[in-house]
Formats: C-alpha cells, structure tokens, sequence
C-alpha cells in the first residue's frame, strides 16, 4: 500500500492523489458471497425449452481472462450462435481485461445479460420442439433470475450486440483507482508520470464507451463512486445511458427502377444490426430470402444450409435442409456474405406468411466463429415479426 507523503511533498501529493483516481489497475468492491475464483465459462441451457446454448461468465476477470473466453469459443460448442447471451455474475477485476473481453464478445456477435438462465419448472413432450426422441421431454425454463456485474465486469457486459438484466439484477460502477504499481514503471515519487497514464486509461475508457455504443455520461456517474463504494444504476438510467438496449423488429419497402419490390426486413437491438433479410418473388414467380451473413473471412463452395420458420401461432418450428440447387452464394463485401435461399411451394412457404422469426443457417469453410455456425435471423428472439410487418410478407407471398 501506498505510505502518505510528508507535508513537505503536498502539491505532489494532490497530484499523485488526482492520478490515483485516473489509474487503471481496477479492483473490486466487497460481496458478500466472499466471491474470488476466477472467472470461468459454462455452457447452460436457455431460450424457449432449453433448446439453445448460452455462456455463464462466472468470476473475477483476470488478465488472462479474454484469451480463456477465445479459446472456449474455439473449442466449438455448438449451437452458441451469434446472438446467444454470455450470463454475467461477476465482482469485477482488471480493467483492462475487462475491455478486451467485452471486444471478444463484441467480435462473436454475442448478447449479454446481467442474470442467470431460468431453472426447469416443469417439462414438456420434444415432439413440439421438433426434436427427435419419441416420449422424450425438455424442460420448461422459468424466467431469467437476478444476478451482480459490477467493476470490469461492467464494461465486459457493454460488448453485448444486445444487453439486458434480468429484474433485480444489480449493475454497479464505481471510480478506478491506483492499486498497485509494476515496478520498474512508474512510482509514488514521479506522480506526473502517474498523471499522464491515468490520463491515457481515461482516454481508453471514454473510447470504450463510446464504440460500444453507449453514452458517455456512464463515466460521470462512475467518478461518482469511490473504492468503497458503487454506484447502482437503476433499470430506467441503464437504458437512458444505452447500457442496456432495445430490440426493434422493423420492415420497409424497395422499389427498384428495373426490378421486382424488395421486402427489407432488419432485427436490430441498440442501433446494431444483427439480423437482416430481403424477400422479393422472382421473375419466375418464386420467393427468394436473401441472407447476411458476417464475420465471414472466406466464401465456401457449398455450404449446408438450412431454413427455420418460427410460427407466430406457437407450435413446433418448421426446419428443412435447402438443397444446393435452391441457394445461391453471392461475393463477399466488407465481410458480409449474402446467400439467397430459393422457398419453393409447400408448408414452408405457407409459414413465412406469418412467421413469428425467419432462421437461416449456413456451416462450411469461413462461415463459423471458431467452430460455431453463423446463422442470419428475424424475430423468433425476445421480439416476433410484428403484425405489420407479418401483413407485408403475407401479401408479398400471396403475390408469388
């Protein structure tokens, strides 16, 4: 610990005490849990059945912390797919590491949640689900419980596409602050040193802020704290501030000079795209879905894909392979790869009328995060496809 400067040296100590409420060696506030093990990652079961996979990020987050959550994602644990939710229960940690795994989620095209998945209140037959075992069942999921993300874990929660906290779930920040120093590098008896690189992590940290998507007064409230205490951001000031997003299924209309009206539809949740599809009939009278798919980094020959048409009714989803000669792969551009997919006449095509979510699937070659498949995907989240959009599609494929 640092000792207190003699009366003497008291200009340098406000400015080392200024630079010790700038400096990035984050710690974390006191739980009562005693929490300290550190961070580790699980696959859990969520989503409508249990029938999708999500990540439980549970610990104190270390510096080799973003390196262990790549390796995870490598090992290939399918079906995490872009949009699965990283639950959070954390005390903090390092800052930096707390950055670099909020870039990590960021980058795989992960949500997160300040909660913890449901527990099993009761189970139903997996015929519903479509899912192969005869009398077999699948748990029904309660809702989503209350967790703690406070310290570096806050700023790992703001690399989620989407992000949310379940009720009662506490999201703390608090003011960053000299903890130690590496010697050999800056110490107590060059506080302008210290200045200049607490200056610099403030400068990262409002970067930070700002790519993730999030207002910058998230850093005014965290000065507001101290080493002993947080500041518990309310529901309401979560999404004020952009903490916490809002998922918007939305559609309009193309109408191209030489060509057929295009039905744009796009998922977004905190004014980030991660879903985006255009259906249009064909001058042969067929109904095409064209897909994206990012962080693609190279174009297969022929991937398998698939086509998932969530009811808005409830019910079992209808799924079917598409053959390879009812898709077609487009060029990749700024990592976006589009792929129409060609819905021929029967009970599929009778489904997008009033799809509640439209899923398409691609696996081969580039088109993974690790070993995870990539899919595209509209609605059948937290948010369907609305009614007005549903009347849209429905005319658009009357119109075929």
């Amino acid at each position: 610990m640092p000792g207190l400067c003699p009366a003497s040296r008291r200009p340098h100590l406000v400015i080392a005490a200024l630079a010790a409420l700038l400096l990035a060696a984050w710690t974390t506030p006191a739980r009562a849990d005693g929490q300290s093990s550190p961070m580790s990652f699980t696959l859990v079961a969520t989503g409508p059945g249990g029938l999708f996979s999500g990540i439980l990020a549970e610990g104190v987050i270390e510096s080799d912390t973003p390196a262990i959550f790549k390796q995870f994602l490598a090992a290939g644990l399918p079906p995490v797919i872009r949009g699965s939710k990283v639950f959070l229960l954390s005390p903090g940690g390092d800052l930096q590491a707390g950055m670099a795994l909020g870039r990590a989620i960021r980058a795989a095209g992960l949500a997160t949640e300040v909660g913890l998945p449901g527990q099993p209140e009761g189970n139903i037959p997996s015929s519903l689900f479509g899912q192969p075992g005869g009398n077999a069942s699948i748990p029904i999921l309660g809702p989503d419980t209350r967790s703690y993300c406070a310290s570096a874990c806050t700023f790992a929660f703001l690399g989620g596409i989407a992000r949310s906290a379940a009720p009662g779930s506490i999201y703390a920040v608090h003011r960053f602050f000299l903890a130690h120093v590496k010697p050999g590098t800056i110490t107590l008896t060059d506080p302008t040193a210290i200045l200049r690189q607490g200056q610099i992590t403030a400068g990262d940290l409002v970067a930070y802020i700002h790519a993730m998507g999030v207002s910058p007064e998230l850093y005014k409230l965290m000065t507001e704290g101290n080493r002993n205490k947080t500041v518990d951001l309310t529901q309401a000031e979560m999404a004020t501030l952009r903490v916490t997003t809002h998922e918007v299924v939305s559609a309009h209309m193309l109408y191209p000079p030489n060509g057929l009206p295009i039905l744009v539809i796009r998922d977004e949740n905190g004014g980030i795209q991660y879903g985006r599809m255009d259906l249009f009939c064909t001058f042969h009278h067929q109904l095409l879905d064209r897909a994206y798919f990012g962080a693609v980094s190279s174009v297969p020959a022929a991937p398998a894909v698939t086509l998932k048409i969530i009811p808005a009714a409830g019910g079992q989803p209808l799924e079917a392979s598409v053959p390879p000669g009812s898709y077609n792969v487009g060029a990749l551009a700024g990592g976006r790869l589009p792929i129409d997919v060609y819905i021929p006449p029967g009970p599929i095509f009778r489904a997008v009328q009033d799809a509640a979510g439209i899923v398409i699937t691609a696996v081969g070659p580039g088109l993974s995060i690790g070993q995870v498949p990539i899919s595209d995907q509209v609605g059948g989240g937290a948010l369907s496809i609305p009614p007005g959009v549903q009347s849209r599609l429905a005319a658009l494929v009357r119109g075929c």
